[in-house]
Order: structure tokens, then C-alpha cells, then sequence
């Protein structure tokens, strides 16, 4: 009997020891609740409270909230009795100390409605209120850090609720998220919170279910046409993958033509919220753009290919996808949007060769040198460029290449589906294994580690007119100026035409300067005399200027006034005869 009792004292005095244990040193995940409310005194703030709660059995824990990107107000931090608890405020996060159970309450203002790329980032006004959660929802500083592990969850349960005005409708992704991972942070950040008063479309898609939702006051109605295209668009991606993003919404907000602003709200895996024009083809383009990477998020749920040297490759294929998804919508919006989808790469193509071949010091780009580029001289506007203008002509190069041995389309993706669970089997090398013979070692050796000229003159359309020529020239031009913000002055748009060419193109300066080899030069000339001519007349203007071809500072230097005279004299000159 004696034995049994310390026994059963002995077994006794361990529990206790493994639960003293689990309470002091077990780390569980916090969890944490935000409201969200629309201030009604200050325009494109929201009012934000955020109740962060430590677990019983988890020992006491700093909590840092990260801060860097975003425009926080800290109003107040209490305990759930209402007593003020200490907190502690850097550049870049909320540091605070959260005990065992306990609880901490954060009142803060999120400041809305930055000038991005596409518009106002976020926006409220007495229709709506729009954002996506990178501007609203404070995150512990681990999803920000390079080694966060993607599997671990660091929040056990996240929650909101939206405080709407009377009459709005809510169009939001979801209203809670349990062990929240990388990849769940990631969609929180990219998301579209919506609240206003929309009116909600309803679409059932075999399993899936798609949300469309408009302003009821909208002067832009949505038209069978509008949802035939976003339904083709859908059903276009419904096809290339395997799995479709779980009630995904569209949220179609008023075009700047209406509004007299653009709104981006948010596009992550749930949910796109942007101004939209119905009658605008680039509004298309970025729908489609956002779907694909809804769709690919969905299923890549991974930092792999959201940081360099990836990012590059990610964003291409995007944008190679946005260009073939046009050929899909219906024939009839095709023709009132004037898209004739085997010239959507001859545009881009254009305007690749524009600018890499006129500004070669500042556009001739390795992508694998993706996070060096980002942090050079106007990086921001290289990395645009990288993105979105070379790097899908990269992978239209090699699914040109494929298809020819083939006569399969979409490799590089049916590739990356095929092994979506099998990382260490998605490396460069093994993309490009769809390549036939040695191909594959000259595109990564030229176009990857390299800044060769891409040979996609088989894009060459001869019913392309000189009208469709000048105008993506004339949208680089401006689109350039829009990535260089900060350095504006050092980039501004010029606006192209055949003026001056037809002045002096019989003289003798313009047909012996050279603004590359002569065998890129003449492979431009046969691809495209309008891309041609304006670029010897360049390379003659910075000649007259005295200007290298190679100087960093070329746009800048060659639009300085006493350069504009300069040239302009000489143009008169030159037309009237003069040496």
C-alpha cells in the first residue's frame, strides 16, 4: 500500500512539473481580432481597433506589429479592463509585451488613398469605403522576415468584422483565418476590403462561384458584355489550372473617366477591387492580370516566387498571360476594344525595342540580377520594366520555341503544375527542359544570366500601321515617367512623331549614325521602319548633343533646354539645306 502511495505522490508531482512546464515555456500562437470602421470625420482614414490575445497555456511574449509601409496612427493600448498597458513605438512596428491569457486592445488610424501605379491606393467617400489589408491590419514583424518558416503558423485565429453605414453591402474575402501562415498573410496584405453600396451579381460556375459587385448609383452598369468578358476570362483561367480561388469576387468601382480618380482597393486570391472602364482595353489587360495571379496563389502557397531571383520570371508569365487571355474574350467585345490578339505581343515587342535600344545604359537588364537592378539608379523604373515589358517576352520567346518542336502551348506552366508539390524540382534549369536540343542552354546563357537583344522579330506585322507604332511608343514614353516618380524631372515623357524624321531622314548624318550594331540595326529596320527611323533620329540627337548613348543620364541631359535648342537648330538646318 505504501508503495502504491508514492507511486501515485510520484506520478503526481511529475503532472504537476509538465504542467508548470507547459505553462512557463510553451510558445502558442497569439490570437487577434480587428474592427474595422470608416472614419466619419476624416477622409480615407479608417478607424481600426485590434485585440490581440495570448493563450492561457502560452507563456508571456513580446509582440511586434509591424508598421514600416503603412501610415499609423496610434490612438490608444489597453488591457480588457480599460487600463492603459505599456507599449513601445519604433520606424517600423508596435512592440508590445502580452502575458500569460492576457489580453491587449489597440485603437489606431490607418491613413488610405497613397498614389500608387494604378491610382489611389484605397478610398472612402459617401458610397464606399475600399482597401486592401496592407494598409489596414497590423501583422506580427515575422511574416515580414526573410527566414519565416512558410508552414508555421505565428496567429492562431484572426477575425474582422467591418462596421458598415446603414444600407452598404460588405464584399470582403472572409471574416476569420485560423493557424495563419505565411501564404495566408501574404492574401490578408493583398486582399480587397470592401463596404458600400453595392449591388452584388451572383454567378454559379460548376462548383466555383464568382461575385461581381457595382455601385448601384454607377452610371456604368454591368452589361452582358462586361460579364461575358469577365466570365470568359474566368472561364479561361478555369482551364489552364487545376483549381479555381474560392469565392472570388470582383469588385468593378467607378473609372477615372467618372470618378475623375482611379482606386486600386486590393487583388489577392479572394478578391480584386479597381476602377474600371468596360471600353478601356489596358482594364481588361489588368483584370486579367490580377485573375492570373489569384489563380496561381491559390495553389503556390509559397515566398518562392514573390522575391528575387523568381519575381522576374513570376510577373512574366503573368503578363504573358494577360496578353493571350485577350484572344479569349468574346469576339464582339474583342472588336469594340479593338484587340487583335496575335498583334498583343508585336505592341509589347515595340516597345521593348524603343526603349532598351534608345537608353541602353539604364534599360539593358540581366533578370537574374533582379534585386541588384532594384536597388540601382531609378531601380523602381527598371524593375517595371523588367517585369512587365521584357520578362514576358522572355517566356513568349521560349513557349515560341517549344511549341514549334511540340505543338503544345503553355509548357512552363503545365511544367510548374505538374511539380506544384515538389519545389526542388521547379529550378531553372528544369523550366527549361521544355526546350528542345541546346536552346535551352542559349536562352538561359542570353536571356537569363545575360542582356541580349530578344530575337522576337517573327512578331513583325505588316498590317501593324505607323499610328499603332507611335502609340505604344508614346505609352512607354509616359509609362517610363510614371515608374520614375521621384526623379520625374530626370525622365520626362517626350511625345513622339514622324515630324522631325521626315525632316532630315535624307541627310547624310541621319543615314551614318548608328544607334546599334549593323546587325541589330538592320534586323530592327526590317522588323519595323517607324521603331527604326525614330531610333537613328535619337542617336543623331544625342550625337548633335554631344551625349554618349551610354551616358546614365542620356534622357535627362538630351531634354535640358540648351541640348532642346541645340537640336531643334540644327533640325532647321538640316531641312533648309544648311551644313
Amino acid at each position: 500500500m505504501e508503495k502504491h502511495k508514492k507511486l501515485f505522490i510520484f506520478l503526481i508531482c511529475l503532472a504537476v512539473f509538465f504542467i508548470v512546464l507547459y505553462i512557463t515555456c510553451f510558445d502558442l500562437p497569439c490570437n487577434m481580432h480587428y474592427t474595422v470602421a470608416a472614419s466619419t470625420t476624416k477622409p480615407d482614414v479608417l478607424e481600426i481597433s485590434l485585440e490581440v490575445t495570448n493563450p492561457l497555456f502560452s507563456k508571456g511574449k513580446e509582440i511586434s506589429l509591424y508598421t514600416g509601409d503603412k501610415a499609423v496612427t496610434l490612438k490608444s493600448c489597453i488591457d480588457k479592463n480599460g487600463l492603459r498597458t505599456p507599449v513601445q513605438q519604433t520606424d517600423h512596428s508596435i512592440d508590445i509585451y502580452l502575458g500569460r491569457g492576457k489580453k491587449t486592445i489597440l485603437a489606431y488610424e490607418a491613413q488610405i488613398g497613397k498614389l500608387g501605379k494604378h491610382g489611389l491606393r484605397g478610398s472612402t467617400s459617401e458610397d464606399y469605403c475600399v482597401f486592401d489589408g496592407g494598409e489596414a491590419f497590423l501583422l506580427p514583424m515575422e511574416y515580414y522576415e526573410t527566414a519565416c518558416p512558410e508552414s508555421e503558423a505565428v496567429i492562431g485565429e484572426l477575425s474582422i468584422t467591418v462596421k458598415k453605414k446603414d444600407g452598404w453591402t460588405e464584399a470582403i474575402p472572409y471574416t476569420d483565418i485560423k493557424n495563419v501562415t505565411w501564404a495566408d498573410a501574404y492574401d490578408l496584405n493583398n486582399n480587397s476590403f470592401c463596404m458600400g453600396l453595392f449591388s452584388s451579381h451572383n454567378i454559379r460556375l460548376n462548383s466555383d462561384s464568382l461575385k461581381i459587385y457595382t455601385l448601384s448609383q454607377s452610371k456604368e452598369a454591368l452589361t452582358d458584355s462586361v460579364q461575358n468578358g469577365i466570365l470568359a476570362l474566368y472561364r479561361y483561367y478555369a482551364g489552364l489550372f487545376p483549381s479555381s480561388p474560392k469565392n472570388y469576387s470582383i469588385i468593378l468601382l467607378p473609372s477615372a473617366e467618372e470618378a475623375g480618380f482611379s482606386v486600386i482597393g486590393g487583388a489577392g486570391t479572394g478578391s480584386v477591387c479597381a476602377a474600371f472602364n468596360a471600353n478601356n482595353k489596358r482594364d481588361w489587360e489588368l483584370l486579367s492580370h490580377r485573375m492570373f495571379h489569384a489563380y496561381f496563389d491559390s495553389i503556390f502557397r509559397t515566398k518562392e516566387f514573390h522575391s528575387a531571383p523568381r519575381l522576374w520570371f513570376y510577373e512574366g508569365i503573368a503578363t504573358y498571360y494577360e496578353n493571350r487571355s485577350m484572344g479569349f474574350l468574346p469576339k464582339e467585345l474583342q472588336t469594340a476594344l479593338g484587340i487583335r490578339p496575335e498583334q498583343q505581343f508585336t505592341s509589347l515587342f515595340n516597345r521593348y525595342l524603343y526603349v532598351r535600344l534608345k537608353d541602353p545604359a539604364l534599360f539593358s537588364l540581366v533578370p537574374m540580377d533582379e534585386e541588384k537592378i532594384r536597388k540601382s539608379e531609378a531601380g523602381d523604373a527598371k524593375i517595371e520594366f523588367l517585369h512587365y515589358v521584357q520578362a514576358p517576352l522572355v517566356i513568349r520567346l521560349m513557349e515560341e520555341i517549344s511549341y514549334r518542336k511540340t505543338q503544345k502551348s503553355d509548357f512552363l506552366l503545365k511544367y510548374l503544375l505538374e511539380n506544384k508539390s515538389s519545389p526542388d524540382r521547379r529550378t531553372y534549369a528544369q523550366l527549361l527542359s521544355g526546350i528542345p536540343g541546346n536552346q535551352k542552354e542559349e536562352i538561359y546563357q542570353n536571356y537569363f544570366v545575360a542582356d541580349h537583344i530578344l530575337p522576337l522579330w517573327f512578331l513583325r506585322d505588316n498590317t501593324y500601321s505607323q499610328e499603332q507604332t507611335l502609340s505604344d511608343l508614346n505609352d512607354i514614353e509616359y509609362q517610363l515617367a510614371s515608374w520614375i516618380p521621384a526623379q520625374s524631372e530626370k525622365y520626362p515623357p517626350e511625345e513622339l512623331n514622324m515630324k522631325t524624321v521626315q525632316k532630315i531622314q535624307n541627310s547624310t548624318a541621319f543615314q551614318s549614325v548608328l544607334f546599334s550594331d549593323r546587325q541589330t540595326e538592320q534586323s530592327v529596320r526590317n522588323y519595323s521602319a517607324t521603331v527604326y527611323s525614330l531610333l537613328k533620329e535619337h542617336a543623331l540627337r544625342a550625337d548633335i548633343c554631344n551625349v554618349s548613348l551610354d551616358d546614365p543620364e542620356l534622357h535627362y541631359k538630351l531634354s535640358g533646354e540648351k541640348n532642346k535648342a541645340k537640336w531643334t537648330a540644327w533640325v532647321e538646318n538640316a531641312a533648309s539645306g544648311k551644313p
